[in-house]
């Protein structure tokens, strides 16, 4: 198969500052290349970054994008023109898959380039997936999004397939030594440092247990800036003032994932308290911390139910009563209970695997082979 993956306007694909979705689909493209399918990505141009080069196999071609803004207003209006010029440099394929807002509604114009033009619902839908009612397949990183899209715009349902985000496996392994060999009570979460994540529920019942363990401290490690979508140095400071005795500390996010994979292996425990009911699509950091032996704390979204389950992490209800009481609850089961961790823990890894990058390839493979043996694309 010929394949385009158009990622959107804001972050480059192939170099150091790529965001997690351009590094994904990289990942995932390198497996589809490394199968015979000539695979090009077009993304947004980087300064020092070539505006045509080969990456393992895979044609990255760039054109002008730009910087994200504080307004949604002007992004979006920023992605249309982005989206204009990625349109007339994507080559003929095949299959074009894009995450760009405007690429779908543009693709009417050079359709039949183009092929089966499949969108990529990486996020929760705020009501705007009518316009994508023309497109040959919607495909949607878990049920939880699917089923939004679903409620939101039926019309579009017959277009859905769950096909969820990849794990690294090769870089997010198991530590050679055992988790909690140590005894030590450190605990890491990855992610954007914003309210919606839960942040200041999971100091608060940390904060709650400092008298039972004393040892007990926090790592938080991911961007704070609203730039990039943090909470900001307003957040922080809430942060640092619920955690008051408890040691807390704010690491700058690591963009290599090996990087990151190393520092998150120095944690005895992992903790992702979303609330984001309605804004968490699948949840890639905490699988991330399953592929590297953790058994995770997790608030009971609808989205994490795609890889965790009482067999391999621990959840609290984020929607309780008191829920910085029932994570305390939570997290004093889990000190409690190291064999109990360790078990769940093996059942991670295994899970986690399921997430590779081969696998997730070979489903985006299968499902494109569908659609063109169907012989249901517009385009076709």
């Amino acid at each position: 198969m010929n394949i385009t993956i158009v990622t959107g306007p804001f972050l480059p694909a192939g170099v150091g500052i790529s965001g997690a979705v351009e590094k994904r689909w990289l990942g995932v493209a390198k497996i589809m290349a490394g199968h015979g399918h000539d695979v090009t990505i077009v993304s947004r141009e980087w300064p020092m970054a070539s505006r045509c080069e080969n990456v393992d196999g895979v044609l990255i071609r760039r054109c002008r994008g730009y910087g994200r803004s504080r307004v949604f207003v002007l992004d979006v209006v920023r992605d249309f023109f982005y989206s204009a010029r990625a349109l007339f440099v994507a080559p003929p394929a095949d299959i074009t898959v894009t995450n760009a807002f405007w690429l779908p509604l543009l693709s009417f114009l050079r359709k039949k380039r183009l092929g089966c033009v499949v969108v990529n619902a990486a996020r929760f839908p705020k009501g705007q997936m009518w316009l994508y009612r023309h497109v040959d397949r919607i495909s949607a990183v878990s049920h939880a999004v699917a089923e939004a899209i679903a409620d939101q715009t039926p019309q579009v349902a017959r277009l859905l397939k769950v096909i969820p985000n990849p794990v690294d496996v090769e870089v997010f392994r198991p530590a050679e030594i055992p988790k909690l060999e140590n005894g030590g009570y450190r605990f890491l979460y990855t992610g954007r440092v914003h309210p919606e994540k839960g942040l200041h529920l999971l100091v608060q019942a940390l904060k709650s247990l400092t008298g039972e363990y004393p040892g007990i401290s926090l790592s938080i490690l991911g961007v704070t800036s609203i730039k990039y979508g943090g909470g900001g140095d307003a957040y922080v400071q809430r942060l640092e003032e619920l955690a008051d005795g408890l040691p807390l500390q704010f690491e700058s996010n690591l963009s290599d994932p090996r990087e990151l994979a190393g520092r998150m292996s120095r944690a005895d425990y992992y903790c992702y308290p979303s609330l984001a009911d309605i804004g968490e699509s699948f949840g890639i950091a905490p699988l991330e911390a399953m592929s590297l032996g953790f058994a995770p704390i997790l608030s009971n979204l609808g989205c994490f139910h795609e890889f965790a389950d009482t067999g391999n992490s621990f959840v609290f209800d984020h929607l309780n009563r008191d829920p910085v009481d029932n994570l305390a609850s939570t997290i004093r089961e889990v000190l409690a209970s190291p064999d109990l961790v360790r078990s769940r823990s093996e059942k991670a890894v295994e899970t986690a695997r399921k997430f590779s990058y081969e696998n997730i390839a070979e489903m985006y493979l299968d499902d494109w082979k569908e659609l063109l043996l169907a012989g249901n694309c517009n385009g076709q």
